[in-house]
């Protein structure tokens, strides 16, 4: 290891030195769209330099909660994607720190559950939990006309439930699955 270490600082200097008289590849041009869909918002991002056309879309929404000094904080981000091809959606749900990574996020709607999201990864900044929705799933979400809402667990075990918007979900999906053929 230790004579790994000191080849890797031998040849560091002649590797800057090729690296800095190489041009330097272009940053790939990137432009954005966004389409408003009541509470959702269709974010699409594409890239258009020479490189090969790339098309990334999600449909999104973002809970605020109030704190104390009337500041308002981002309690919770959703993305919807559509995958290639058709062949499906994925949710996903950004979360605070400090949840209870076991439980997930359960999606309810009147004391129903419509889908549970597992969590896949925590930040520094927060968790995100999401899964692949199957096509029922995804059928009982867009059937949700007016709000829904996210149920999780802290670490401490306290629950936490937060009404969401779902309005203008469904057309906001069918805009998304439009984008990504």
């Amino acid at each position: 290891m230790t004579a790994l270490l000191g080849a890797a600082a031998m040849v560091a200097p002649a590797l800057a030195h090729a690296q800095t008289s190489a041009p330097t590849p272009a940053a790939p041009v990137v432009q954005g769209s966004d389409r408003p869909f009541q509470a959702w918002n269709l974010h699409c991002e594409t890239r258009t330099d020479p490189a090969p056309r790339v098309r990334i879309c999600g449909l999104m929404s973002t809970v605020t909660l109030q704190d104390d000094t009337g500041a308002r904080n981002v309690a919770l981000q959703f993305m919807l994607r559509s995958l290639p091809g058709g062949k499906g959606w994925q949710l996903s749900v950004d979360t605070p720190i400090g949840v209870w990574l076991p439980d997930g996020v359960q999606l309810v709607r009147q004391g129903k559950e419509l889908v549970r999201l597992p969590f896949v990864a925590c930040q520094p900044k927060g968790c995100q939990a999401g899964a692949m929705l199957t096509p029922a799933q995804f059928a009982a979400l867009v059937a949700v006309t007016d709000q829904a809402d996210a149920v999780y667990r802290l670490q401490i075990r306290q629950t936490v439930t937060l009404t969401f918007s779902m309005l203008g979900f469904a057309d906001g999906a069918a805009a998304l699955a439009k984008s990504a053929g």
